[in-house]
Formats: C-alpha cells, sequence, structure tokens
C-alpha cells in the first residue's frame, strides 16, 4: 500500500524492499483475496506473468465482471499483460477494471489513468484528454492525493496535446472555409459571365 501510495522512486524501492523481507510471513497470515494478489506480485517478481495470468483467469472467469472484486484482478490481469508485451490484452483488461471502477463509485483507480495514456501514446487525443479529465475529477471528490498528482502531471501534456490539435482542426477549419467561399465566388463569376453571354447571343439574334 506504501510502495503503490508514493511518488518518489527512492521510497518506492524501499517499501518493496521491505515487502521483500516480510513477503512470506505475510503470505501465511494474509487472507485468500489478498493472498491471490500476493502470489500475482511474487510471480510478476520473478518474470513470470503467464503464471500470474493462469490464477488470475481462473478467479476472474467465476465472478461478475462488473464488481469491484473483478475490476482488481483486471488491473492486475492488464499488468500481466503489459509484461508481456501484448498490447490488445493490455488495453481490453484496462477497460474492464476501469469500467468495473466507474459502475461500483471507485475514485481513487488506477486504471483510466493508466488507459488515458495509452490511448494517448497511441494517438487517441480526444479519448486520452477525456479519460484523464475524468480520472482527475474524481480523484480530487475522492481526495487521493497521490492518483491526483500522479493524473495532474500527464494531464498537463494531454492537454497541450489536445489544444494544439484543437489549434489545427480550427485552422482546417477556416481554411475550408475560404476554399469554399472562393469556389463560391468563382462559381458566382462565372454564371455571371455565362448569363452576359447568353444575354449578347439573345441580342444577335434579334437584330
Amino acid at each position: 500500500f506504501l510502495r503503490d501510495n508514493t511518488l518518489s522512486p527512492e521510497y518506492r524501492t524501499h517499501y518493496d524492499s521491505m515487502a521483500e523481507v516480510y513477503r512470506d510471513s505475510l503470505f501465511m497470515s494474509i487472507g485468500t483475496d489478498e493472498g491471490l494478489l500476493f502470489k500475482v506480485e511474487r510471480f510478476l517478481k520473478l518474470n513470470d506473468p503467464q503464471s500470474a495470468l493462469e490464477i488470475l483467469h481462473k478467479e476472474y472467469e467465476s465472478m461478475d465482471p462488473l464488481s469491484k472484486r473483478a475490476g482488481t484482478l483486471a488491473y492486475n490481469m492488464a499488468l500481466c499483460y503489459e509484461k508481456n508485451q501484448d498490447s490488445v490484452n493490455f488495453k481490453r483488461y484496462l477497460t474492464l477494471s476501469a469500467i468495473s471502477d466507474i459502475r461500483n463509485g471507485v475514485r481513487g483507480y488506477k486504471s483510466l489513468q493508466r488507459l488515458a495514456t495509452v490511448l494517448y501514446d497511441s494517438g487517441d487525443i480526444d479519448r486520452g484528454y477525456n479519460y484523464m479529465r475524468c480520472s482527475i475529477e474524481d480523484a480530487l471528490m475522492s481526495s487521493a492525493r497521490i492518483r491526483t498528482q500522479e493524473a495532474t502531471k500527464m494531464f498537463v501534456v494531454i492537454t497541450g496535446s489536445y489544444q494544439q490539435k484543437m489549434e489545427q482542426k480550427q485552422h482546417e477549419i477556416v481554411t475550408y472555409l475560404w476554399t469554399l467561399g472562393i469556389v463560391g465566388i468563382l462559381l458566382l463569376l462565372s454564371l455571371t459571365g455565362m448569363g452576359l453571354q447568353y444575354f449578347r447571343l439573345l441580342t444577335v439574334k434579334r437584330k
């Protein structure tokens, strides 16, 4: 918990080392639910995400995918797929976890923040911006200081790209309107010329 809720790399490493020292004794004393995630973390530490996925899938498939617990498992499955460099399933389970979090009123979540970053990195700036903004608003409402700080840093980057994209779109719209206006003027001049030519032909015929 302390490791996941600090922004300092030094403290994160320190808490991780402490957890490693007491890992075996903790495993004997924690409950089944915590034990599952503990095993998953252990497999990831050993660079064995496939074994972690096996126990996660077995548990996940037996529960309601919209339950709060399923959201937690889906997030851990996403981390395993990220370790396996499986971007498709990484996005899929981040999405499932985010849906579960929102459905269950979890506001200090990680899933939507990660999903926003992944979408932004893949070029989907609009959804990345909207998801990150939602993450910040919910984190503020839940007083989740660490989540707010994490999201705010990325939101600054995404907002810059989003504004740049909006400015580019606005420029394209202005260019399109100018082009449309010029084409309209040329068409009007062309029709006027054709009308004058037709009028001259009628004049010649009458003579």
